[in-house]
């Protein structure tokens, strides 16, 4: 919704207006974002789109980039959310605390974005000198350099890629796809949402691999250590 407050008359045109473009009769997933929790609106705006579901107009409810506590909230007040999109990577562990236990709990999954770390994450960066400001080329780029900026720094960054890059090799992908493969291999990790630039970096076929590596015992032990050395992002989501 946009920010303010949320009338049933607003939720049922959002609901309605994506029917109508998707030329649908029921949305799979209809995803709820949050923009002010002191705000108690957000709650009625998903009491309303949960009478929607009633009604037969979505078949499952989600959220975006909620946090734990909230998320608790929600779904103590008996809104069925069956998911949450988050930044979930490698490099972005928030997830592993108080998330982790909510999902367990109420069986949510994580739909997790930020996978790659705005491309970060892949052999294109292994080896490099730490870039300035001045040589990211997206927005995206400037805002995951900060979250290697708060998990410990460039060195220690590459230390991940570089225990990252051999497993890979050893799995016949790159580093980007090991990575997505990694988070999606996580037990509260539906699905993991890659962007492509078109013409530029699709990636389809090596995306395609996500599914058929097997990772053994030495290959989760070795990440796992690289991991450990990666200070804590703090806050929830």
């Amino acid at each position: 919704p946009k920010p303010g407050k949320i009338t049933k008359d607003q939720v049922r045109g959002a609901v309605q207006m994506a029917l109508d473009r998707m030329d649908q009769k029921t949305i799979d997933l209809m995803q709820f974002h949050a923009w002010d929790y002191t705000d108690p609106s957000w709650l009625d705006g998903l009491t309303f789109l949960n009478e929607l579901k009633e009604e037969g107009l979505i078949d499952n409810i989600g959220v975006t980039n909620f946090d734990a506590h909230h998320l608790r909230i929600a779904l103590a007040n008996g809104i069925p959310i069956v998911s949450n999109q988050i930044s979930h990577s490698l490099i972005d562990q928030r997830a592993y605390g108080p998330m982790k236990a909510v999902c367990t709990e109420y069986d949510v999954k994580l739909l997790a974005y930020g996978t790659l770390a705005g491309g970060f994450l892949s052999n294109r960066w292994l080896g490099l000198q730490e870039p300035n400001s001045d040589e990211l080329a997206t927005w995206s780029q400037m805002k995951y350099k900060r979250f290697i900026d708060a998990a410990g720094g460039w060195e220690i960054f590459q230390n991940l890629l570089q225990t990252l890059q051999p497993i890979a090799q050893k799995h016949g992908v790159g580093i980007a796809t090991l990575a997505s493969h990694y988070m999606l291999s996580q037990p509260a990790v539906a699905g993991v949402i890659i962007g492509a630039r078109l013409g530029q970096s699709q990636h389809v076929a090596e995306n395609e691999r996500l599914f058929s590596i097997q990772l053994d015992t030495a290959d989760h032990s070795k990440i796992q250590s690289a991991l450990s050395s990666l200070q804590k992002i703090s806050g929830d989501c």
